[in-house]
């Protein structure tokens, strides 16, 4: 039940993230004043892709879909993370930059290795034990 819950949970939310990464990229490519604003604008494109591939693939239990939630967990992770300083404070100057900067990058991560795991779960058949190391 909770693995069917973590799915579909996965499925809406990776379907609807689309929608704020390639917005934000629409809106803000190209007009970003420093190289790190650049990559995050790139970043933004790429996990709002990858996050609609990730769903379908997810709904449609594609073995491929683990490599493709991986990906987008990592641009979540770095754009929200690199976003954090570059559009505020790029030399970390202010004191609490560091530890925004860290926060960020951490939860990120931290809530990434949810979707990965739905997406792990997903792949496998229905009511198929999981696999143990000899």
């Amino acid at each position: 039940m909770v693995k069917q819950v973590g799915r579909w949970v996965a499925i809406v939310f990776l379907a609807l993230s689309p929608l704020a990464g390639l917005s934000n990229a629409f809106n803000e490519l190209g007009t970003g004043e420093t190289v790190l604003q650049e990559t995050v604008q790139v970043g933004n494109a790429l996990w709002g892709i990858l996050g609609l591939l990730g769903a379908i693939g997810i709904w449609r239990r594609r073995p491929w879909v683990l490599t493709v939630i991986v990906a987008w967990a990592v641009s979540l992770t770095y754009t929200g993370t690199v976003a954090s300083f570059a559009y505020s404070d790029p030399t970390f100057s202010e004191s609490g930059t560091l530890i925004g900067t860290i926060t960020a990058g951490v939860s990120l991560a931290a809530a990434s290795l949810l979707f990965v795991w739905a997406a792990r779960v997903s792949t496998r058949a229905p009511g198929a034990a999981p696999k143990t190391p000899v």
